[in-house]
């Protein structure tokens, strides 16, 4: 029994060519999961990885992109393969704990799925505009936006993005900014370019990458503080802007994966996030190196997915506040009706509950405060997974009492 653990680390992960075929589980490859497409900044995060640890295996390593869903067909694949070591997920934990309050049927609780193995950094999204842009701080930005009104534009593409632009719309008084989706920040380029796109909201290996091309100018970050590795950078906190989102990525297995294998997987991309090639790579794109223990990704983990119930749980809140407001009192509408317009909601639900109608419309301002302070606004458990329409405007919202 005692040889248990050490002959679980060599089947799985196929450390010792002698061992036994069979015993190395069904699988003839090793798998690093990649949630988006190839050639997006997260692949190429992916694949540094996989050619540090190339050597360790015996089996043959890949790379496996399955974008889609906002990384949610990545996730669900993991999730039903064997908690073996031989299949690895890359992502921000942010991502899927977003995903179990956002998307309709999604089953998997990233904790209790998933096992963290190990953290690699922090990683700040960032504000940016094309050289061609007049624009050098958010306050020329704003600026430049509120001269435009309906015709500005700016692009993203993913969920945090769409956040992080929430706010700063409510924050700015920017209503009426046309949002422009991408699969991938890549797919932006020649509307960047071409100066279609006033602004974007992009990932760090990106920005970092078109910067250094001559494409882009950053204006600011979404972190609370600034990098170390770019002081240079403010935060749009420190632009007027109050927020703090930053991203962290890291790699997890199935959860039930032994425990010696999860150990290793831990020390392998802990010593190649710590080498000088790893310090290198990360700070290249703006970000800082970040190595835990299991336990210590577990943990920040449940965070994220405590962080994202709490924003659903009051946007809940502000759906029938916002909802009371338009009813109620016209005049405070329209500001309020924007958090309901960032992803939209279904509109035949708004007129279901109609004992919200007797609340205070004061109380949706508390809560749309309290909200876009802290996190930004998220899509509604009914208009999960949908094709959003805009939120009625206020006189429709009156025609339903």
């Amino acid at each position: 029994m005692r040889l248990r653990g050490p002959f679980l680390l060599v089947a799985a992960l196929g450390i010792l060519a002698a061992a036994p075929a069979h015993a190395q589980g069904s699988g003839h490859e090793i798998r690093f999961i990649c949630g988006y497409p190839a050639g997006s900044g997260a692949d190429s995060i992916v694949r540094w990885y996989a050619e540090k640890l190339r050597a360790r295996f015996d089996k043959p390593l890949i790379v496996d992109n399955k974008p889609g869903a906002f990384t949610n067909i990545a996730t669900e694949f993991v999730a039903r393969a064997k908690p073996d070591g031989q299949t690895v997920y890359f992502n921000g934990p942010s991502s899927i704990a977003a995903n179990m309050y956002l998307l309709v049927g999604q089953a998997v609780d990233g904790p209790k799925t998933f096992q963290m193995v190990a953290t690699f950094n922090k990683q700040p999204t960032m504000v940016a505009v094309g050289v061609q842009q007049p624009y050098k701080t958010m306050a020329d930005l704003t600026a430049g936006m509120k001269r435009k009104g309906k015709d500005a534009t700016y692009g993203v593409s993913f969920v945090t993005g769409k956040a992080i632009v929430g706010i700063y719309k409510q924050v700015a008084g920017l209503p009426d900014l046309v949002e422009v989706n991408y699969k991938t920040a890549n797919e932006a380029r020649v509307d960047i370019k071409q100066g279609s796109l006033d602004f974007v909201v992009v990932d760090p290996v990106f920005a970092a990458r078109e910067e250094s091309a001559g494409l882009i100018r950053i204006l600011g970050i979404a972190s609370g503080e600034r990098t170390k590795v770019r002081p240079d950078l403010p935060t749009l906190a420190e632009q007027g802007i109050p927020m703090d989102l930053p991203g962290w990525w890291g790699a997890m297995v199935p959860a039930g994966t032994p425990r010696p294998i999860v150990d290793q997987l831990n020390a392998w991309f802990n010593e190649a996030t710590s080498s000088e090639d790893g310090k290198k790579f990360f700070n290249n794109f703006g970000s800082d190196p970040w190595t835990t223990t299991p336990e210590e990704g577990q943990a920040a983990f449940r965070q994220e997915v405590e962080k994202w119930g709490d924003i659903d749980a009051e946007t809940q809140a502000i759906s029938w506040m916002s909802f009371i407001a338009a009813t109620v009192h016209p005049a405070r509408a329209r500001g309020l009706e924007h958090a309901m317009q960032i992803f939209g909601i279904a509109d035949k639900r708004l007129g279901k509950n109609e004992w919200a109608l007797g609340k205070a419309y004061s109380i949706a301002d508390i809560h749309l405060f309290r909200l876009y302070w802290r996190f930004g606004a998220t899509p509604l458990p009914w208009a999960r997974g949908r094709s959003y329409p805009s939120a009625p405007s206020p006189s429709r919202a009156r025609d339903r009492r």
